[in-house]
């Protein structure tokens, strides 16, 4: 990846921090997001339930905000699986902001099911060369 993760002057110029965009922000998510910043990126973060927005924010990330309809989680607090409709207004929307980031962390599952696939290959090519797409079975973008 051609940045570090703290922005750093250096004689050569100032040095950009890496964005980071993390899906799910579950427990293995706000660890994500929590590590990003602690490595000094620049954090977006996005789930389904909007009442996780609070946790984003509060590790220093900025929620993604997407209007999906009634998406709800059950009892437990996970995520409700949604309509095909709203996946496809969901990759829509974060799209763009997939296109900018540096790093990509996929953690949104759907408990007890297989999880949904929000990052498609379109939306992995629009990434800058040495990006790195942390998906299942993703690779570093060289």
């Amino acid at each position: 990846m051609p940045r570090i993760m703290p922005m750093m002057m250096t004689p050569a110029g100032t040095l950009k921090p890496a964005k980071v965009f993390i899906i799910g922000a579950g427990v293995a998510g706000l660890q994500a997001i929590a590590t990003a910043k602690r490595l000094g990126a620049r954090v977006t973060a996005f789930d389904t339930r909007p009442v996780v927005a609070e946790q984003v924010e509060s590790l220093g990330a900025k929620f993604l905000e997407i209007d999906l309809g009634d998406t709800g989680q059950t009892a437990d607090g996970y995520a409700k699986e949604l309509t095909p409709e709203q996946v496809e207004i969901q990759r829509q929307a974060q799209k763009a902001v997939i296109a900018e980031s540096d790093v990509v962390i996929t953690t949104a599952q759907v408990f007890g099911r297989k999880p949904p696939v929000l990052v498609t290959a379109d939306m992995v090519e629009g990434m800058a060369p040495g990006s790195v797409d942390g998906r299942y079975g993703g690779r570093d973008r060289r």
